[in-house]
C-alpha cells in the first residue's frame, strides 16, 4: 500500500510556497502629465534610431508601447507615424578620497570608576582607549546622461511632431563619508557601468512613451510582510489594508508596530512605500527617511533599492525646480 503522505505535504508546501513565496504587491494609478496627444493614430513604427544605443532604445520602447501602452508598433509600411531619431550617451565616474574621522581602539585599557546608582555603590571597570583618527575613504562620483532626440513622420515623408528631446540621468556619490552618513550610499551599492546603462535605456524608453501616449500607468509597489515564513501578523495585516486601498487604517497599523518595536524594518519599509506612492518632494523626502530607517534595522536588498530609487527621484525633482 503507498504512502499517500508525501505527495499530500508536498502538495502541501507547494500550496504554502505559491500563496507566501511571492513579496506582496500594491498597485497604484500614477497620472502622467499632460502632453499633446499623439498625431494621426495608435499605428507606430520605430524606425532607424542612431547612436551606440539606438538600437537597444527600439526594442526597449517597441516593447514597452506594446506591452504596457497598447500601441501596435508595425513596419514602416503599415504604420501611421514613424519615428526616427539619435541617442547620445554622456557616462563618467570621478574617483577620490574624502577624509573621515574614526574611533579606532589604542590597544590600551584605562581603569574608570562608575557609580551604580541602584545599590548605591561605584566600582572600577577596564575599558579600552580609543584614539581619533583621520583616514582616507575612497568615493566614485558617477554623473550619467542618456538623451534621444526624435521626430514623428507620416507616410507621406512630413514632419508631424519635433524635434522633441527626452532625457533620462543619473547621478550619485557612492563611498567616502557616505560610508558612516545616514542617507548616503556605499561603495558596495555602485552597480556597474553596463547595469547603469541599462537602467537610462529603461527610463528614457518609458519617458518617450509616456510622451506619445500620455494616459496614466500603473506603478506596482512591492510591500514587506515581515519576518518569518508566514511574515508578521500585525504587519500583515497592514498590508491587507493597503492592497485593499485603506491606506490611513494601515499606516495606524504600521505605527501602532512601531510603539511596540521602535526597530521593525518591515513597518519603516511600508511607511515609506506609503509616501512614496503620493509623490511630491515633501512626501518623498519622508519617505527617503523611512526607507533608510529600515536599511539601518534590516538587512534587506529591498530597502536598499528603494532607498536609492527615492534619492534619485528627489534628486531629479530638485534639478527641474532649480531649471
Amino acid at each position: 500500500m503507498k504512502d499517500k503522505r508525501g505527495p499530500a505535504l508536498l502538495g502541501f508546501l507547494v500550496l504554502l510556497a505559491l500563496t507566501f513565496g511571492c513579496a506582496p504587491r500594491v498597485a497604484v494609478k500614477k497620472p502622467q502629465p499632460p502632453e499633446p496627444p499623439l498625431a494621426g493614430g495608435k499605428t507606430l513604427a520605430i524606425g532607424e534610431i542612431s547612436g551606440e544605443l539606438g538600437r537597444e532604445l527600439a526594442q526597449t520602447l517597441a516593447s514597452v508601447l506594446t506591452w504596457e501602452k497598447g500601441m501596435v508598433v508595425a513596419a514602416p509600411d503599415k504604420a501611421e507615424l514613424i519615428l526616427s531619431g539619435r541617442v547620445e550617451l554622456t557616462l563618467k565616474d570621478v574617483r577620490g578620497y574624502d577624509l573621515v574621522q574614526k574611533d579606532r581602539k589604542t590597544g590600551q585599557k584605562k581603569k574608570v570608576t562608575r557609580k551604580d546608582h541602584f545599590v548605591e555603590r561605584e566600582f572600577t571597570v577596564s575599558e579600552p582607549v580609543y584614539e581619533t583618527v583621520v583616514e582616507e575613504v575612497p568615493f566614485v562620483y558617477r554623473e550619467a546622461d542618456l538623451s534621444l532626440t526624435y521626430i514623428l513622420k507620416n507616410q507621406n515623408g512630413e514632419v508631424v511632431r519635433g524635434p522633441e528631446k527626452v532625457s533620462a540621468d543619473f547621478s550619485g556619490k557612492f563611498g567616502g563619508v557616505n560610508e558612516v552618513s545616514r542617507h548616503g550610499a556605499e561603495l558596495d551599492d555602485l552597480i556597474s557601468r553596463r547595469k547603469t546603462i541599462n537602467r537610462l535605456v529603461s527610463d528614457l524608453a518609458e519617458k518617450t512613451a509616456a510622451r506619445l501616449t500620455p494616459v496614466s500607468t500603473t506603478v506596482n509597489y512591492v510591500l514587506d510582510p515581515g519576518e518569518g515564513l508566514l511574515g508578521e501578523a500585525a504587519i500583515r495585516r497592514g498590508v491587507k489594508l493597503a492592497q485593499a486601498g485603506e491606506w490611513d487604517k494601515a499606516v495606524e497599523v504600521w505605527n501602532k508596530v512601531l510603539d511596540q518595536d521602535p526597530d521593525n524594518p518591515a513597518a519603516w519599509y511600508n511607511l515609506g512605500v506609503t509616501y512614496e506612492r503620493l509623490g511630491g518632494l515633501a512626501n518623498l523626502n519622508l519617505a527617503m527617511d523611512m526607507y533608510a530607517e529600515a536599511a539601518r534595522k534590516g538587512n534587506k536588498n529591498l530597502y536598499r533599492r528603494a532607498l536609492s530609487r527615492v534619492i534619485i527621484t528627489v534628486r531629479q525633482l530638485k534639478k527641474a525646480e532649480a531649471e
